[in-house]
C-alpha cells in the first residue's frame, strides 16, 4: 500500500495528522502525506515531521514516497504532525503555473514546442525545440504571459483515461500509463502534469525574462516569478541609483 498523496485533494493544505509506516534511518514512510516528492522539474518539498526536519522528499523506484527526515524521534505506528515549508511550495506552485502558461503560449502563438523544464528555488528554465530565438519572442512572450496573469485565469486539475487524454490533441506527448491527470490554464493550455499548481494566474503575480542560454542544441529561455522577479526589480533599482550617485549621473 503506498501512501497516500494528500496534496493532490488540496494544494494548499499545510498541516497533516498521520501515522508512520515505516523508519529506516532518515528515511520515513507515511500512511499519508502533503509533501510532494520531486519530480516533473519540481523540487521536492520541506518542513517538519514532529517538529523534526525535513530535508527532502522523493518517490523511489517502487513508488513509494520517502521523506528524508533529519534525527527522527518517533517510530512505526506513532501518530505525527507534518507542518510543510508553505513558502517553498508555493514558490513551485507559483513557478509551475508560470511554466505552463509561458509554454501554452509559446506553441500557441509561435508553434515552438517545450522540449524539458526546470524550477528552481529562483529561476525557471524552459528548454525549446529551436536552436535560436530573438530576444524580442522572449520579451513578447513576457507581455503575453504577464497579460494572463492580470486576467485572473483559473487553473484546474482533472483525471481521463488515456484514451480520452490521447484525443485531446495535447502539445505534448503523455509520458505515463493508465488515468492521466491533466492541468487546465482557461483559456490557455492543457496538458498532463503530476505536479501543484496555483488556482488562478493572479496568484503568479510577476513574470519576467532573464535572457536565454543554450543546452543540448536548443535555446533554453530564463525567467523568474513572484517574489523573486520583484525582489531582482528592486535589486536592479538600488544598483542604478548607486551608479547614479557614484557618476554624479542621476
Amino acid at each position: 500500500m503506498n501512501t497516500y498523496p494528500r496534496y493532490y485533494d488540496d494544494p494548499y493544505q499545510k498541516t497533516l495528522e498521520t501515522t508512520v509506516r515505516s523508519v529506516e534511518g532518515s528515511e520515513v514512510i507515511l500512511t499519508e502525506t502533503i509533501f510532494y516528492p520531486e519530480g516533473g522539474g519540481q523540487g521536492g518539498d520541506w518542513g517538519t515531521v514532529n517538529e523534526c526536519k525535513v530535508t527532502d522528499t522523493i518517490k523511489n523506484k517502487e513508488g513509494e514516497i520517502i521523506h528524508f527526515v533529519e534525527n527522527p524521534t518517533f517510530g512505526v505506528g506513532d501518530s505525527v504532525t507534518l507542518k510543510l515549508d508553505w513558502k517553498r511550495r508555493y514558490h513551485f506552485m507559483k513557478n509551475h503555473t508560470a511554466q505552463h502558461t509561458a509554454s501554452g503560449l509559446l506553441y500557441s502563438r509561435f508553434g515552438i514546442g517545450t522540449v524539458s523544464v526546470h524550477l528552481g528555488n529562483e529561476v525557471m528554465t524552459i528548454e525549446i525545440d529551436r536552436d535560436e530565438l530573438s530576444d524580442s519572442i522572449g520579451y513578447e512572450l513576457q507581455s503575453l504571459v504577464n497579460a494572463i496573469i492580470l486576467e485572473g485565469h483559473e487553473v484546474t486539475a482533472e483525471e481521463q483515461s488515456h484514451e480520452d487524454a490521447e484525443k485531446l490533441g495535447l502539445r505534448r506527448s503523455i509520458k505515463v500509463d493508465g488515468d492521466v491527470r491533466l492541468i487546465h490554464v482557461d483559456d490557455v493550455d492543457t496538458i498532463a502534469c503530476g505536479g501543484l499548481h496555483v488556482r488562478n494566474t493572479r496568484e503568479i503575480e510577476l513574470f519576467l525574462s532573464q535572457g536565454q542560454g543554450r543546452i543540448r542544441g536548443h535555446v533554453r529561455l530564463i525567467f523568474i516569478v513572484g517574489e523573486v522577479a520583484w525582489q531582482r526589480i528592486h535589486e536592479n533599482k538600488n544598483i542604478v541609483d548607486e551608479l547614479g550617485t557614484l557618476y554624479s549621473a542621476p
